[in-house]
Parts: structure tokens; C-alpha cells; sequence
């Protein structure tokens, strides 16, 4: 029988890596590339001005922004400008308009930058703890609020990162990195920066939030650290904007930039223009000061525009990339490995993010993107497992390439596989991985935390799913479902992933939220338990009284306080008025339906119509209910008795 083979190269869709950027004129630039930058960016505010009273006034308003392109050992200001003009002032720039009638006002700032890549250059093992002067850093050791490094679990955290570890780059590098992959960037969370604890808890949040983690972690080590506020180019948005990062002291070599939202650990590409530097993740950048009356007047967020103008000289990868495929000819649905031997060329630390691309007929067991730290000179290895899909053609021959790449190299490698070739089992490859660097055997883990189990009706809980493969192999086609929403998810040997999910309810009351997660290999169900609460609400029902009484009759007031809410009232007060008396009861909490029955004679009324107000307050509100009661048959001494204890009231309000 005679078949036709096919000759088949894969195709290989390089992904584009997070310093790879596109500059305004649409020019692919690396943004550690080359040895120099120059950039041209701009900084504008604008001030909104309100009026609150129709005799409002203006006579002067002061800006004063300390967000401005700073000098730093990595960044030359070759000019600065701004509209309108202004005075440096205490390393403010203070804007000044004077008698302004325009309900907006903005000013901008324009600066061209010169960059390079801050990259450190550590010779020599830096101790840890660090030997420090505590009181001179004190300022970059204290907790601050939303770096709250004093938090019980941030110092469990750093503790166990730290664990074992006496090279102070070691432990920064392992703190950044814990950071970069166990933190879900979840640019939906909102302008309010959360505290390093809250982000430890749910796993997710912008550069704000890796930063301030980041920090804390570090902090809570005794390790000096400190809050970069700047602009960076995005990936996320094709652009630059607003950014956040860190900053390390190293005893002996000064302040070493950490990015854990981008994973540049030891240096920062060249696109970081530094603007502000703080202790803390939320200090007031601008101030207003003004003089007038019946105004209100507030800032906007700053918007940035920056690009690149121009670069020079190239620069060398301080790395050497060796690639290797344990086979070169597999089966269809083969295991294989791949290796890379990484050579620091360097008599200084290096801090590397490497990756590697492959084609879509080749399934990846381990993350796709790893870091890397060598100390001077040293050597490590890298492994992918990978595995060929089993339903390719049988009449083809393929050729699969494969590309490593580091941040200024990149290697390729290539092996083949036809449907007679060997199979190679995942055991087989495992044995050709040192055991230290083997993912263990240990399952799978989900954990659910809610941001509140108690909301309102209406509110919204923030639900962080967080599921860990244990195992030596990928977990495919995981069905993640929250109440009725369902999704299909794929989580790596030795990955963690962090699933975001929104929950609210319309109605009051406990609320089961089941949440569960299920492939061939596991399953895992979790229920969490809401109290859902409306607003107090209270009614009041059945409420019985006489119309007529006399003088000496004794009757009863009845009614029921219903509770309709599902939140308990509080604070409850019934107030019985009788024409300008009142008598007061109280209840600290309405769990349940409450009957009352208030006891009366008679005597207690005025005689004729007595115009009587049942009040119930509470929570802030009130309901009511108003009825009459005539008192009648009343004989002239009955009138004087109520006449003398009516002026018996009025002299006891009196004098008391």
C-alpha cells in the first residue's frame, strides 16, 4: 500500500513580551535595547472650580505639584516646561492664577528625558538582614497605612519567603517574585489604593497594590524600601500612563529599582520616568490653595502623553542562552524537555525574565515565562515539560521550533515527531529533571475568601478564588463554576492562578453561594455563607384601644411592633403623647415581633377628646400611628383632681 508523507513546519506565533512596546510613531521599540532614550513627555492637570453660593469669590488659587520629572542617576531632564510658567518651590511646582472666572483651569508640564535601563551592578554578596541604621531609614522601615508592614500575616509572608536565605538580593529577588506570579493584575479594582494586608488576602490589584505589597513584604524584614510614583509604558494599553514601582536599599550600592507589577527585579526598562518618591502609596501630589469664598475646587487625575523621540547605542544580553531538546524525534503524544543552560558573563548579580514560544500543536506542562537570578558568573538551568497533541496527521512529518528568549537574547531549537516515532511517558521526562527543581506531588488546593459575608442588599462582595496545581502535571479543562457561571480553565504544574468573581443579591437574608471546581483529576466544592441586610424597617399593627373611658376605668393600649426588615432595628424608642405629655420606652434591638400592652386609667386623660401619638424611632427613622380617646362622665371633684395633678406636671417641668 503506498501513503503520501507530508513535510510539516509548525508555525510558531511568537507572543509579545512585556518590554516590547509601540512607540507613538508606531516603531517597535525594546525598551532595554539600546544604552540611551530620549523621550518627550507630558504631565497635564486640570483644576475644577464650583460654585456653592451665589456670592462666591476667587481672587487667587495656587496649584502646587511635586509630580514633575525628577534627576536621578538613570534619568536626565534635558528640558523642562510648563503652561503657564511657574517656580520651583521646595521641589514643588506652583501654578498661580489670580482673579480666574473659568469654571476649568489646567496646567502642563512637558519635559524631554533622557533614560537608560537601571540595571544594578552587585559585585559582591550583600548580607541579610541588612546592617542598617535603623533610625536613618526609619522613614522606609515604618508601617505606613496602606503599607501596613506591621500586619500579622505580611510578617508570616515575609518570614516564609525569607525562610532559609542569608543574600540580601536573594531575598528581594524572592519577594518580587512571589508577588509578580501570585498577584492578579486586575485593572477593574478601582482608584482606591487597598492596603498591602487587603491585597495579600484577595490576590489581585494594579501596580498600586503589587507596589505596596511588595514593600510591605520587605519592610516586615527590616529591609529600607520606598514608593516610586512615575510613568511607564503599558502593554495592557499600547500607550504610557500612570505608574507605580519600588525602590531597595543595598548597603554599599544605594536605592536598586524592583518592578513587581512588570517583573523586573534588580533594574527597570528604560521607559520608567521617575516623577515622585514617597514612603507611602497614597501622599497628595497636589495641593490647592486658594483665597475667595463659596467655592469648591478640586484636581483631577493627572493624564500623561509621552514618546519616544529618539535612541542610541545598543547594549549586550549580560546573559548566554544554551538550548536543548531531550529527543529529537518523538511520537504523537510524546512528553519531552526542554533545556536552557543560563550563564551569567558578568562579575556582577543579574536578574533575568526568560520565556520560552512554542507552537499550538505543543502543549506547555510548566509556566511559559520564568525568572531567574545568577549571582556573578554562576551557571543555572531551566526546564519546560512539553507534550506533543496526540490528534495531529498520521501521514506528516512535523517540525516543531522553538524559541527561548531573555530580554536582549534569544535562541532557537527544533525537534521533529511522525506518528511511528517513540512515545516518551511524563516519567520519563521527570527523570531527566534534578529532583530540587521537580514539581511535587501533592494535588490541587482551592481557597475562596470574600472581601464581606455581610452586605447590603444591592452592595457588592469581591470573591477571590485562588487554585494551586500540586501536581507534576497540567490540569486541563477545569470547569470553575460561581452560583450558575461556569468557565473552562487550564492551570500549569506548580501554578497558581487567582479567579475574580462579584457578588451581590436583591433580597435580604442568608444566602448559600456555592462555588466549585472539577476536571477528571479533582474536585472541589466550597459554600459560602452571606447575611444579606435591607434597611431596618418597622410597622406598627393591631393596634387596639378604647374610644371611651371614664374616670376611673383602667384600660390598655395595644399593638404590635412588626419587624419587616430582615436587619434587626436598633436603638428603638416608643414615645406614648398624650396632648403634652409623653411617657418613653426603650429597646436596644428588635430581634423579633414585639407585642406591647401599656396599662392606663382614666385619670391619666384630660377630660373630653385626648389626642394621642404612638411614635416608634429608630435607626435614624420613625413611624407612627395617631388615634383619640375621649374621657367622659367627668364629675367637678374628678375635674379638680385632674386639675391640681395637671398643675403638680406643670410645676415639676418647672423647677424639676
Amino acid at each position: 500500500m503506498k501513503y503520501t508523507v507530508m513535510i510539516i513546519t509548525a508555525i510558531l506565533f511568537l507572543f509579545i513580551l512585556p518590554i516590547s512596546v509601540t512607540a507613538a510613531n508606531q516603531t517597535k521599540t525594546d525598551w532595554l535595547s539600546y544604552q540611551q532614550y530620549k523621550l518627550k513627555a507630558t504631565i497635564q492637570t486640570n483644576i475644577n472650580i464650583a460654585k456653592t453660593s451665589t456670592r462666591a469669590r476667587l481672587e487667587m488659587l495656587e496649584a502646587r505639584t511635586s509630580l514633575f520629572p525628577q534627576q536621578t542617576a538613570s534619568q536626565s531632564i534635558l528640558s523642562i516646561t510648563t503652561q503657564p510658567p511657574v517656580a520651583e518651590k521646595n521641589h514643588e511646582l506652583a501654578f498661580k492664577w489670580y482673579n480666574p472666572e473659568e469654571e476649568t483651569l489646567s496646567y502642563r508640564i512637558d519635559a524631554i528625558v533622557q533614560t537608560t535601563p537601571a540595571t544594578a551592578k552587585i559585585k559582591t554578596k550583600v548580607a541579610f538582614p541588612p546592617n542598617i541604621d535603623r533610625e536613618k531609614f526609619s522613614l522606609y522601615l515604618e508601617p505606613t497605612e496602606l503599607i501596613d508592614s506591621d500586619n500579622h500575616a505580611i510578617k508570616e509572608k515575609a518570614i516564609e519567603l525569607a525562610s532559609g536565605k542569608d543574600d540580601l538580593f536573594d531575598v528581594v529577588f524572592t519577594i518580587a517574585n512571589w508577588v509578580h506570579q501570585h498577584i492578579n493584575y486586575n485593572e477593574l479594582l478601582g482608584k482606591e489604593v487597598k492596603k498591602a494586608s487587603w491585597v495579600l488576602t484577595y490576590r489581585q490589584g494594579t501596580c498600586d497594590e503589587f507596589t505596596s505589597l511588595f514593600i510591605a513584604l520587605c519592610r516586615a524584614l527590616g529591609i529600607p524600601a520606598k514608593y516610586i510614583s512615575g510613568i511607564a509604558y503599558s502593554n495592557i494599553i499600547s500607550a504610557f500612563e500612570m505608574h507605580a514601582w519600588a525602590s531597595v536599599y543595598f548597603p554599599g550600592y544605594g536605592w536598586i529599582p524592583f518592578d513587581p507589577t512588570y517583573g523586573q527585579f534588580g533594574y527597570i526598562d528604560a521607559s520608567h520616568i521617575v516623577l515622585k518618591e514617597s514612603h507611602d502609596a497614597e501622599t497628595k501630589a497636589i495641593k490647592l490653595i486658594w483665597e475667595g469664598s463659596g467655592m469648591e475646587i478640586t484636581a483631577s487625575q493627572p493624564t500623561v502623553l509621552a514618546y519616544l523621540i529618539e535612541t542610541s547605542g545598543k547594549r549586550k544580553s549580560p546573559i548566554e542562552i544554551i538550548p536543548s531538546i531531550l529527543f529529537k524525534r518523538t511520537g504523537f503524544g510524546s512528553y519531552n524537555l526542554v533545556k536552557a543552560t543560563i550563564t551569567n558573563k558578568n562579575n556582577f548579580y543579574v536578574s533575568e525574565e526568560i520565556s520560552l514560544a512554542k507552537p499550538n500543536e505543543i502543549e506547555l506542562l510548566d509556566a511559559q515565562t520564568k525568572h531567574i537570578l545568577l549571582k556573578p558568573n554562576e551557571e543555572k538551568q531551566i526546564f519546560w515539560r512539553i507534550k506533543v497533541k496526540p490528534d495531529l496527521e498520521r501521514n506528516a512529518i512535523y517540525t516543531f521550533p522553538l524559541i527561548i528568549k531573555s530580554n536582549l537574547l534569544s535562541k532557537q531549537l527544533e525537534f521533529k515527531s511522525a506518528y511511528k516515532e517513540p512515545i516518551y511517558s511524563l516519567s520519563t521526562v521527570n527523570q531527566h529533571i534534578p529532583e530540587q527543581l521537580l514539581p511535587k506531588e501533592g494535588g490541587a488546593t482551592l481557597q475562596c475568601i470574600a472581601e464581606k459575608q455581610t452586605l447590603a442588599v444591592g452592595e457588592s462582595s469581591l470573591i477571590s478564588c485562588r487554585l494551586k496545581n500540586n501536581n507534576p502535571f497540567p490540569i486541563e479543562q477545569l470547569q470553575l463554576c460561581f452560583d450558575k457561571e461556569c468557565k473552562t480553565v487550564s492551570i500549569q504544574s506548580g501554578e497558581e492562578k487567582v479567579f475574580p468573581f462579584i457578588f451581590s443579591s436583591k433580597t435580604a437574608g442568608e444566602k448559600d453561594l456555592t462555588i466549585t471546581a472539577s476536571s477528571e483529576f479533582f474536585s472541589k466544592k466550597i459554600i459560602l455563607t452571606f447575611t444579606i441586610l435591607d434597611e431596618p424597617k418597622i410597622e406598627i399593627a393591631d393596634l387596639s384601644y378604647p374610644e371611651k373611658v371614664e374616670y376611673n376605668t383602667k384600660f390598655t393600649i395595644s399593638f404590635t411592633i412588626k419587624k419587616l426588615s430582615y436587619k434587626n432595628p436598633s436603638n428603638v424608642k416608643i414615645i406614648l403623647k398624650q396632648n403634652k405629655y409623653k411617657k418613653e420606652w426603650s429597646l436596644k434591638k428588635l430581634e423579633t415581633d414585639k407585642q406591647m400592652r401599656i396599662s392606663l386609667k382614666g385619670s391619666d386623660l384630660d377630660p373630653g377628646t385626648n389626642h394621642m401619638s404612638l411614635i416608634i424611632l429608630y435607626n435614624g427613622k420613625q413611624t407612627g400611628a395617631q388615634f383619640t380617646i375621649s374621657l367622659e362622665k367627668v364629675t367637678f371633684f374628678q375635674r379638680a383632681a385632674l386639675f391640681l395633678k395637671k398643675l403638680t406636671k406643670a410645676f415639676s417641668s418647672v423647677f424639676g
